[in-house]
């Protein structure tokens, strides 16, 4: 295996500029996937951290019927002292709990109909980070005083602004009107259309006291020390073994939402396209080099099949050349592929528009996307490489197995 090593070597080094055109093309393809790799790794996960982890969080607590029916009155009792339970545990890094409604919410002039969020709100600021998307005013103050957070095209809509009073019209849990006012304290921007365009967010216990739902939730949103997904199902059944015996459901995020998993998982499809289109080019200069390196060697390999080497061997000789190439292609590409990673990790690329982030369908990002390296831009592309490599070797390989050696001589 050494002197074939040592041969094909000698065989790639035989024309130095056709192989370093196609090792360097070869490269080209490695440096582009990495750098395209960790760029679409940073938009997913701005996507994730948006859809799941500042929305849906890793796992989630309900009342069994709430899911299906989303009945007001279809919440958990004793509330605070479950959440205070799930804080407890090392595999929750953080918890918090919300109760949800629906309402008229009115300004001055304008009535909307709104979803209303009750939060704890430093539990809810720990996990959807609200106070760093405030565009005006403040969050929400640790104690229930009347105040509110809006969305900000719900608050455009109703013409008001931070300080104004908007008026909430709902049904409560018992029945009854429930009815109050409210000071709007900050206007929100999440990117999440859902939210933005119809939320009111208020302190659990005011919104408690509207519908008549003392110490209760409708669910409790529970988020583990990393998004693996094993760490996920480990917090997911600590969650669920904390609360045995109580009439609950308890889900992670890709359970209650298999349309963002589906949406999430698209970044595996796509990695996939970029490694076969881009290697898929690239290999045909590689199978292009190796035929060209067999035509020209044909009386050579005439020889040597005359003297007895096997044609597995032939083959072997063939496919180290592809490997040898491979290797360059790794060795530079790879290195060119992180100074591109470190740039996007660092800087990123601004897609904002009027300073504005980008959308997507119905999601609003933040104006850069910055790259995010993971161990599979890194593997899939070298993986990729000399997976391409040896698959267009193939062919060359097989000619100069299959040179008769007389034939080879005369042609020679």
């Amino acid at each position: 295996m050494r002197t074939l090593l040592a041969m094909a070597w000698r065989n790639v080094l035989r024309n130095r500029r056709r192989s370093l055109l196609t090792a360097a093309a070869m490269s080209v393809a490695v440096a582009i996937c990495m750098t395209m790799m960790a760029l679409t790794a940073g938009m997913y996960g701005q996507m994730g951290d948006a859809l799941v982890t500042r929305t849906l969080g890793h796992v989630q607590v309900h009342d069994p019927d709430w899911p299906g029916k989303r009945q007001v009155f279809d919440a958990l009792d004793d509330a605070d002292a479950r959440l205070a339970t799930l804080r407890a545990l090392p595999e929750v890094a953080t918890a918090t709990q919300r109760l949800i409604g629906n309402a008229l919410v009115g300004g001055a002039t304008k009535t909307e109909g709104a979803q209303l969020l009750g939060v704890d709100p430093v539990g809810e600021d720990a996990i959807r980070h609200a106070s760093e998307h405030l565009t005006a005013g403040t969050w929400l103050p640790s104690a229930a005083d009347h105040r509110a957070v809006l969305g900000v095209e719900l608050a455009d809509k109703l013409g008001v602004g931070v300080g104004d009073e908007v008026v909430v019209v709902t049904q409560a849990a018992d029945g009854s009107l429930g009815n109050d006012l409210y000071t709007v304290c900050g206007l929100l921007h999440t990117g999440a259309p859902a939210v933005d365009r119809g939320t009111a967010f208020l302190h659990i216990d005011d919104l408690r006291d509207l519908l008549a739902m003392p110490d209760r939730a409708h669910e409790l949103v529970v988020l583990a020390p990393d998004d693996d997904r094993a760490t996920i199902e480990a917090t997911d059944a600590a969650v669920a073994a904390a609360l045995h015996g109580d009439d609950v459901l308890v889900r992670p995020w890709w359970v209650i939402d298999p349309a963002t998993e589906q949406l999430l998982g698209m970044q595996t499809f796509s990695a996939l396209i970029m490694i076969t289109f881009f290697f898929g080019v690239s290999a045909i200069g590689v199978v292009n080099t190796l035929l060209m390196s067999v035509f020209e060697r044909t009386r050579e390999l005439g020889v040597m099949r005359a003297v007895g080497m096997r044609p597995r061997q032939l083959v072997a000789l063939v496919m180290l050349e592809a490997l040898v190439l491979a290797v360059l292609a790794v060795a530079l590409g790879t290195a060119v592929g992180f100074a591109g990673d470190a740039w996007l990790v660092q800087h990123g690329i601004d897609l904002s528009i009027d300073g504005q982030g980008y959308a997507m369908g119905e999601m609003t990002f933040d104006p850069v996307i910055r790259g995010q390296i993971t161990a599979e831009s890194v593997w899939q592309p070298v993986v990729g490489v000399f997976l391409f490599s040896m698959i267009a070797a193939i062919w060359p390989a097989l000619r100069a197995a299959r040179l008769r050696p007389v034939d080879a001589l005369r042609e020679g």
